[in-house]
Formats: structure tokens, C-alpha cells, sequence
């Protein structure tokens, strides 16, 4: 698990990525040098420049990337495998065979041959990512990439924790005991890595129990060893929010507010939000249209927020629900099948289309495009009373979307709350452009698979 810019990046995704582009690079020279029929007559006959090739590839794995294909549930799941893969070439081939044409017209041969060029890189690139991931698939299962976990605390302790790793990895780790009592020789060591033990995670109970040394020596024989607060961080992505201090935040260098990192995100926001506001608006006033000949009401739906250092703001959606939603006063989560959603509300829910007056709040700054989504303040209030840590969400701005929505579903209880602030905090403490981008990336694969929608 390697560290780029403050966000944790897993070698596995790393490795997919470099196997996948070296793959492609050494198919495509065969099928255009030495000539395969099938494949390099579309793609010889078409005057293609060395520019061009690239950036289909470039584009073809950030769709790869948008529908999950790096994701570590995509890397042991065949089903999931196959259907991003076929979503990732109808989705490369329409948006790049679009954007190509907008700057040409009325070119027939031009169109045939782009066309044929297309399809040809894009299929080749998809068997590439197909025989990456079989190969992947067939190697984890037979325990070539399996990681293999010592836990060293109470195994009363970690039965919770055993059940949210293997789960949540599959194949790709794997708890193989739990001891209560610390490494203390050498001998210990050398037979942990005999055993192909990859790490060992320390409960918190447990650290004063071991011997600093004998980790060390595990750590130069190339076992890693991790807290288990700090495995969960880097490998769930998450933060356990039920063991943090008081100053778990104030004394971490990934935090960082800096009149620099503040202009570059500033920046990094105008910029997205304008260009969402002109490829979205047809589609804004389209709604408008659609919801004022559904029902009763006004257009947009305004609601006080918690944001920055909470302070409240007016958020600005589409309306989705009937205007007498709550009628009593009393605030409520959104359930699944809720009644007081509109016949168009539903739709636009579920495509997450009602959020995009959001981009006038990101405009006047009150929120950002990334970050944790705002919340009411009476749910506030309450949610401050029950769980802890959870005002920390409130030092960054609120966003559009976040590391919560792209990794947890729409949440409508405490548990739910509790849940998504683990990962609010994970983007909190880690939060970089990196980040952002990859965010950026997974909603678009949320909006397209429709997941987590109320």
C-alpha cells in the first residue's frame, strides 16, 4: 500500500494498471507491424498519429477506472469484471467518437475510418483489461496474492474486526490467527516468514505487551506491521471512529488548510462547476420544466445546511418531493420507496439530477464540489450527541459529493451515519486533488449504475 499525495494507493491497483497499458502496448505493436488481418487492417488503413493513440488509451482507462474496474471488489469478481468491461467500451466509444466529430462535419470517409479505428483500439484494449483480470483472478484464488494476517490481541477483540476484513477482500486477505501474546525472538520471526505471514496487526490492548525489537526484526525480514487502527485506515479506507483522541486530527500532516491549497482548490472548483453548468444546462432547465408540470410547488427547494466550522448556509435542489413533505415540522431521513417523493422526484433521485443546483452554492462558496455532504441541523445536533468525533467533518467545507457517497449507500439511520463519517474522516485527514479526482471519477460510475439512490 504506497502513499501519493496523502491518499493511500493500493499496489494492486497500481500493478492492474501498468499490467493492463504494458499488455496493450506489446498486442497493438503485433497487430500493427507484424499484421493481424482481423484487426490491423482498421487500424493501419486509418492515418492515426502516435497523439491520438495515446489518448484513446488515456481516455479508455479513466473509463476503465469510472465504471470500477480498479476497484479491489472488481479484482475476484467475474460478474462484476465482465460488465465493466463491456460498459467501459460502449462508454469510450461513444463519448470519444462524440467529441471527435464535434470538430469535424459532413467528412464520410473521415466518420468510416474513425469508426473502425475506434472500435479496433478499444476492442483490443478490452481484451487486454479481460486477460489481466482472469489472470488476476486465477492467481488470487490460488493464494499467489493472498495476504496473510497475524493478529496479535484478544481474539474476543477481533472477531468484529475478522469479520469486516475477509468480507470485505475476499481472496485478497485473509486472517490466519489471532494470538494474545507478542513476538519476542528472532526464531519467531523467521518462522512467521516461513509461514508467508505478510503483516501483523497490533490491537491497541496488545502494544504494550510486545517487544519493539522483535517488530523490528519481523519489519527487516519484510513482514509489515501495522496498529490496527492504522490497517483499517489504509486498507478499508476508513477511520475508526470509536477509537480516536481527542487530537487525532490536530497532530496529522495530511490535514492541511493553507492560504496555497485553499486557491488551488478554489480554483480546481470554479473551473469543474462552470463546465458542469454548461454541459448540464439544458438538462437543468429541462427539469425545471418536467417538475413545475408534475406537481404543485416551486422549482427549487431551499434548506438551511451545517457547513464550514458550522455555520449554516441555504442549499439550493431541484424539488423532488410533494410540498407538504413535512407538513408537521418534523425533520426525516428519505426511506427506500418513500411516498412523499414526486413521480419525476423519483427519477431524478435516482440519477442524482436533483443535486445539480448545487453548483451554484459551489459558485458563491459555500460549498465545495468534494467534501461531505451537508447536513440539517437538528440531525446535526443529534448526530453530535450520539456519535463521536462527528463535528470534525465540519472543518472542510461540505461537497457535492464524497468519499461517503461513492463507498457507502444513501444513509437513513444512526448506524448509517456512523458508517459514512468513517469515511468523511477518512477524506478529512487525507483529503488531496488526487483524491478529488478520484472521487470525481466514482460518481460518475454512481450516477450511471444508479447506486445508493433514494
Amino acid at each position: 500500500m504506497g502513499r501519493l499525495a496523502g491518499h493511500f494507493m493500493s499496489k494492486d491497483v497500481i500493478g492492474l494498471w501498468l499490467a493492463d497499458t504494458l499488455l496493450f502496448v506489446v498486442v497493438a505493436y503485433i497487430v500493427i507491424f507484424v499484421g493481424i488481418d482481423n484487426f490491423g487492417w482498421a487500424i493501419r488503413t486509418y492515418h492515426y498519429t502516435s497523439f491520438e493513440f495515446v489518448r484513446i488509451i488515456c481516455f479508455s482507462g479513466f473509463t476503465a477506472a469510472i465504471v470500477g474496474l480498479y476497484q479491489p471488489k472488481s479484482h475476484v469478481n467475474l460478474q462484476h469484471i465482465l460488465s465493466g468491461i463491456i460498459s467501459s467500451m460502449v462508454i469510450g466509444y461513444a463519448v470519444f467518437l462524440a467529441a471527435s466529430l464535434s470538430f469535424r462535419s459532413g467528412i464520410a470517409d473521415y466518420l468510416i475510418g474513425q469508426e473502425r479505428f475506434l472500435f479496433s483500439v478499444l476492442l483490443l484494449w478490452s481484451l487486454c483489461l479481460l486477460l489481466t483480470r482472469l489472470s488476476f483472478v486465477a492467481m488470487t484464488r490460488a493464494g499467489l496474492f493472498q495476504r496473510r494476517l497475524l493478529v496479535i490481541g484478544q481474539e474476543a477483540d477481533w472477531a468484529r474486526a475478522k469479520q469486516r476484513i475477509d468480507p470485505a477482500f475476499g481472496p485478497l486477505f485473509r486472517v490466519v490467527n489471532v494470538v494474545p501474546s507478542g513476538i519476542n525472538h528472532l526464531a519467531d520471526a523467521a518462522q512467521l516468514k516461513a509461514d508467508r505471514i505478510w503483516a501483523i496487526v497490533v490491537t491497541p490492548d496488545a502494544r504494550r505487551s510486545i517487544d519493539p525489537d522483535a517488530l523490528m526484526t519481523c519489519r527487516s525480514l519484510g513482514i509489515h506491521v501495522y496498529n490496527e487502527i492504522e490497517f483499517r485506515e489504509r486498507h478499508l479506507k476508513r477511520v475508526d471512529i470509536d477509537r480516536l483522541s481527542a487530537g487525532w486530527l490536530a497532530y496529522h500532516d495530511g490535514f492541511s488548510t493553507e492560504y496555497i491549497d485553499r486557491s488551488v482548490r478554489r480554483l480546481f472548483d470554479i473551473t469543474i462547476a462552470l463546465l458542469l453548468l454548461l454541459i448540464t444546462g439544458p438538462l437543468m432547465l429541462f427539469s425545471a420544466i418536467a417538475i413545475k408540470l408534475d406537481s404543485k410547488g416551486p422549482v427549487f427547494y431551499r434548506q438551511q445546511r451545517v457547513g464550514l466550522h458550522g455555520r449554516q448556509f441555504t442549499i439550493i435542489k431541484f424539488r423532488s418531493m410533494r410540498i407538504d413533505a413535512e407538513a408537521d415540522g418534523q425533520a426525516r431521513w428519505a426511506t427506500v420507496g418513500d411516498s412523499r417523493v414526486t413521480r419525476i422526484g423519483a427519477f431524478m433521485r435516482l440519477t442524482r439530477i436533483d443535486e445539480l443546483p448545487q453548483i451554484f452554492n459551489v459558485l458563491r462558496g459555500e460549498m465545495c464540489l468534494i467534501g461531505p455532504r451537508p447536513e440539517r441541523p437538528n440531525f446535526v445536533d443529534e448526530l453530535n450527541t450520539h456519535i463521536p468525533r462527528y463535528r470534525d467533518r465540519s472543518y472542510v467545507k461540505p461537497g457535492i459529493t464524497g468519499w461517503a457517497q461513492i463507498n457507502f449507500p444513501y444513509g437513513a439511520s444512526m448506524n448509517d451515519a456512523r458508517m459514512k463519517l468513517s469515511n468523511d474522516l477518512y477524506y478529512v485527514k487525507h483529503r488531496c486533488l488526487l483524491l478529488d479526482l478520484l472521487i470525481l471519477a466514482a460518481t460518475v460510475r454512481v450516477v450511471l449504475f444508479q447506486e445508493g439512490a433514494r
